[in-house]
């Protein structure tokens, strides 16, 4: 049977991103010959939790008793640690680790229509870092953004329920945005309880998951094949969290999509 590998993401996810971890970091001993940080799907059964990656390794945490929260949403990423046999001597697909983060990945969600006026209500400060590191994917349908923007400054305990009000959307037209070799998509960030007094003064990064599967099927559909680069427009202010009209610029980020498939193709193939 073939030896599962564990796959870190080509991004240096753990370099450009910071989480509150679910952790009750404790007294714990990171003592393994091996670290890994993953996107990966979360999976529970009967009160024990373990995770996916997009190659099917599943991971099991010898540490769960230290996780005060277990995300509720599909997608978590984690960073872990791993002793060399659970990779080389494994007879199947199961590997223990050690969990030294886990942070939920917040669901956006993916609209087939243009945004409007009234979809969005504050900026962005930064998506791209210009280095590749802003987008990953599970599997071939599950987009992952890393996405940097300003919140309320709120007591520790009110940072989680703070960024949870922190929604973003993605948007297009099939006919007006979809070309024979790209896919232009619209990101929106909306706060659910905007007020005129709020001050949004603190920055965070977080990670975002849209599942991008009926608008690859469309565009499939549209032109048999699957699209050579995607390209998401964005409204920036990277001085504070103002929307107002002179203090945002639009911006792009394109990456090359068909890589991204052929690389992971590739992997499985091995």
């Amino acid at each position: 049977m073939k030896k599962f590998k564990l796959s870190v993401l080509a991004m240096a996810l753990t370099t450009m991103l910071g989480f509150t971890s679910c952790l009750d970091n404790g007294d714990s001993d990171y003592g393994g010959v091996g670290y890994g940080a993953e996107i990966v799907r979360n999976s529970s059964y009967l009160g024990t939790h373990s995770f996916v990656n997009q190659y099917g390794a599943v991971y099991e945490p010898l540490n769960a008793s230290q996780v005060t929260t277990w995300p509720s949403t599909e997608f978590s990423y984690i960073m872990y640690s791993y002793e060399a046999e659970e990779v080389t001597d494994t007879t199947d697909n199961r590997i223990n680790v050690t969990l030294m983060t886990l942070a939920a990945v917040n669901d956006g969600s993916v609209l087939a229509r243009r945004p409007t006026d009234t979809d969005a209500n504050a900026p962005v400060n930064y998506f791209a870092t210009g280095d590749g590191n802003a987008v990953a994917f599970y599997q071939l349908n599950d987009m992952i953004l890393s996405i940097n923007f300003f919140r309320r400054n709120v007591d520790n305990d009110e940072v989680l329920e703070e960024i949870d009000k922190h929604q973003f959307s993605l948007y297009y037209n099939a006919e007006e945005d979809f070309t024979s070799s790209s896919m232009t998509f619209y990101l929106r960030h909306n706060v659910t309880d905007l007020q005129d007094d709020d001050n949004f003064n603190v920055t965070v990064s977080n990670l975002y998951h849209f599942n991008m599967a009926s608008a690859f099927a469309q565009y499939q559909q549209m032109f048999g094949k699957e699209p050579t680069r995607i390209v998401i427009s964005y409204e920036q202010n990277s001085s504070n969290g103002s929307y107002e009209d002179n203090m945002v610029t639009d911006r792009t980020y394109e990456f090359n999509y068909e890589d991204m498939v052929k690389n992971y193709k590739t992997w499985l193939e091995r």
